[in-house]
């Protein structure tokens, strides 16, 4: 198996809403997008699948000086031998791939978040970077279309957050910050507990700051760099689709993973692959 397809099957047997999206790029930029998001998921399953805490820092750290590696000589592990190419071809900075695994060490710490700065700062490091990298593969980039990345990844973040409270409080994880549980009567230990309609007001606002960033990156993005942008688009488009999914659902999210149908993904990547952004 060659690396750029142990990237392919790691990233198929994902399931990620990202998938869909990647069909509408070439044959390089493909590979390379699956090169960055297999890249990803090594790092989270590390946080996912590894139960001791010093043996996944270990790993995590591993893979620090092997990013580090690849940028002076070459790595062995195939996701990043996959990556050598797209990182000389579309400059690739090193300190995107190293942001991914430090927000991943984050995860580990399971340190709840005071506020939103602390909050942004963790989705900086796992979605921005990601968004980052990704809009490079896509097409050129400047100031501009980076800062639509960074905020197009914080918003798609959030949208898992908000899904996955229940699953993640089951894991002891807490990504909703303190001064927002505070504010509707909770903390860590009764968010799941406590009274369901605050519970829900709480979630209401949560997703109500998740639309505006969707809407404060897309407006950012020039429409001259719609076409070359649409992989991201899309990816961000089916995100804001499973927002409303969550909403409709009456945020229904601590013992259900809520989800989109494959036909709903695909009717809304479609709508999405055309003309203007579907609000």
């Amino acid at each position: 198996m060659s690396p750029e397809e142990y990237c392919h099957d790691k990233v198929a047997r994902s399931g990620s809403n990202f998938v869909g999206a990647f069909a509408l790029l070439g044959k390089e930029q493909r590979s390379s997008i699956e090169a960055v998001y297999a890249f990803c998921r090594e790092i989270d399953d590390i946080a996912d699948e590894c139960s001791d805490r010093d043996l996944a820092r270990l790993k995590l750290s591993w893979w620090k000086n092997e990013v580090e590696k690849n940028f002076t000589t070459s790595s062995n592990h195939p996701v990043l031998r996959a990556l050598k190419n797209p990182i000389e071809k579309f400059s690739l900075p090193k300190n995107d791939f190293l942001a991914v695994v430090d927000g991943v060490m984050m995860d580990l710490s399971q340190k709840p978040f005071t506020n939103w700065t602390e909050l942004n700062s963790y989705c900086d490091k796992v979605a921005g970077a990601v968004g980052r990298l990704s809009t490079r593969i896509f097409g050129p980039v400047n100031d501009q279309i980076l800062e639509y990345a960074s905020l197009l990844g914080r918003a798609c973040q959030y949208t898992n957050i908000l899904r996955d409270i229940g699953e993640d409080a089951k894991k002891q994880r807490y990504y909703l910050p303190i001064s927002l549980l505070e504010k509707y009567g909770f903390n860590t230990t009764t968010i799941t507990l406590g009274d369901i309609s605050n519970f829900k007001k709480m979630c209401e606002e949560m997703a109500s700051i998740n639309h505006n960033l969707y809407e404060e990156a897309f407006q950012i993005l020039p429409k001259k760099d719609y076409s070359k942008q649409r992989a991201g688009i899309v990816m961000g488009v089916i995100y804001r689709g499973l927002l409303r999914t969550i909403e409709n659902s009456h945020y229904e999210v601590l013992e259900n993973k809520i989800s989109l149908t494959p036909i709903r993904k695909f009717w809304i990547a479609w709508k999405a692959s055309w003309g203007s952004i579907p609000r």
